[in-house]
């Protein structure tokens, strides 16, 4: 039995995480907001070494 997608794949693409830019949010935290649908929010966060 196949699992129907809940996106289009063909609309999908690559990017290089260090390549969108990142917006402090806190003392060695960051936020990379990444590209998504409508209503969807896709981020990442780096974090310094100790950060909390």
């Amino acid at each position: 039995m196949k699992t129907a997608l809940a996106f289009d794949q063909h609309d999908m693409a690559t990017r290089w995480v260090d390549d969108v830019p990142a917006v402090e949010v806190g003392p060695g935290c960051f936020r990379r907001d990444l590209p998504s649908d409508d209503g969807v929010r896709v981020w990442v966060v780096d974090m310094r070494a100790g950060a909390e």
